[in-house]
């Protein structure tokens, strides 16, 4: 009877190898693995590329290297468009509305204040000779002056104020 016993054992492990075997076969890597990869994919990192061995590519964790490739790209994709967005309508030295944004967003303000009956104050901000500047000190000089200029006007009056959302609460 022992040996009907170890013979069962024996056939018992041969099996569930042989379903490890399989499992991996299908899966292309263990469960906790690829578990790992779903959740970082499910936080959005798409930038750890997902390693799949030779011979793994039609395995569940090649399907998950391909998804993250693809969402990579995705991404990718979705930040060039946010970046062309905020060239188009941002200073690329200070960082402030462009004439495109400030045409817009007073068209939006104007349509805002006349529905609340409102009134809507537009400040106009002029450096006066700075073209003597540019041409006495260079380019570069002027250029900092305009991010001081930026970065001062912005501490003062705050971004939210600049065609923010707080201008009507």
């Amino acid at each position: 009877m022992r040996w009907v016993f170890i013979a069962l054992g024996l056939m018992l492990a041969f099996l569930l190898w042989q379903l490890k075997r399989r499992e991996l076969a299908i899966l292309g890597a263990p469960v906790t693995e690829l578990y790992q990869h779903i959740i970082a994919l499910g936080l959005g990192n798409f930038n750890t590329e997902i390693g799949t061995p030779k011979g793994k590519e039609n395995t569940v964790l090649g399907w998950l290297a391909q998804t993250q490739r693809r969402l990579y790209h995705l991404d990718q994709s979705r930040l060039s468009v946010q970046r062309l967005a905020h060239l188009a309508h941002y200073d690329l030295l200070t960082g402030l509305p462009n004439r495109i944004l400030l045409a817009e967003q007073l068209q939006q303000s104007m349509q805002v204040a006349k529905q609340n009956d409102a009134l809507l104050v537009v400040a106009f901000v002029d450096l006066d000779g700075f073209k003597a500047v540019n041409d006495r000190y260079g380019h570069e000089f002027g250029d900092e002056i305009l991010k001081v200029v930026s970065a001062r006007l912005l501490a003062v009056i705050g971004d939210k104020n600049i065609f923010g959302e707080d201008q009507w609460r």
